[in-house]
């Protein structure tokens, strides 16, 4: 297969030749490949042996000169037979490529009569496979996926739920700041009702002297009593503690 590689991006068709069987590095450990992608080109002989079945998407429309039958399916499939049962999806239309007759569907891949391929024998095209793909070519690869970024995955998960943590905690100090009052030691330590009834009965429990602050007595000094009518009050009237 050739072709110049300045104008892959370009309609024009570019690549000619015959497909050549896919190397097996770039296969998964059970010998599966991600996809092929190859439509709208001038590419001449048949599929190549080792994309039968092995493809999680194979693109080859609207390759005129692509002819023979479908090769068979490269891996054990569901069904036991040559038959793809595996490949997710395939445009094969527009080449001359068919499908055996002993398969006894079309490939599990074509789920439409428009997309259908002729059977290679002649005879009348094979009906829509009713159970469909059995399995994809990526599920093995999809489980290596997972395994190399489920790590990366649960660190970000554990490192948004800490700041969705931290978010609320602060959410919820500023508003108890702010109706108790500027500093978290006001917001603490505000005096509750009934916060003294419970300091009674616990030092009762505990057999505690209960505090009782006495209140101070305070007389009158008999220098500054001053006669004064019923009713009125003295405004140089001064207080003492007794001692």
């Amino acid at each position: 297969m050739t072709g110049n590689p300045k104008y892959v991006s370009n309609a024009t068709r570019v690549l000619t030749g015959a497909i050549p069987s896919l190397p097996v590095s770039f296969a998964s450990s059970t010998g599966y490949f991600a996809s092929l992608s190859l439509g709208f080109n001038n590419l001449t002989g048949s599929l190549p042996a080792n994309v039968g079945d092995t493809l999680a998407v194979i693109v080859v429309k609207n390759n005129t000169q692509l002819t023979g039958a479908l090769p068979s399916s490269a891996v054990q499939n569901t069904s036991g037979t040559a038959e793809w049962t595996l490949t997710g999806e395939c445009l094969l239309t527009g080449t001359a490529l068919c499908v055996p007759q002993a398969w006894g569907y079309q490939p599990a891949c074509v789920r439409s009569i428009a997309d259908s391929l002729p059977t290679c024998e002649g005879g009348a095209v094979l009906a829509i496979d009713p159970n469909g793909v059995r399995a994809t070519s990526t599920s093995s690869s999809t489980s290596g996926f997972l395994a190399s970024y489920l790590p990366q995955f649960i660190g970000l998960l554990v490192i948004f739920v800490v700041v969705v943590v931290v978010g609320v905690y602060y959410a919820r100090r500023r508003r108890r700041m702010a109706a108790g009052g500027s500093s978290d030691q006001e917001s603490y330590y505000v005096r509750r009702p009934g916060d003294y009834e419970m300091e009674m009965r616990r030092a009762e429990e505990m057999n505690l002297p209960a505090y009782m602050p006495q209140v101070p007595e305070y007389v009158v000094a008999p220098s500054d009593l001053q006669k004064s009518e019923p009713g009125e009050t003295n405004g140089t009237t001064v207080m003492q503690e007794r001692k």
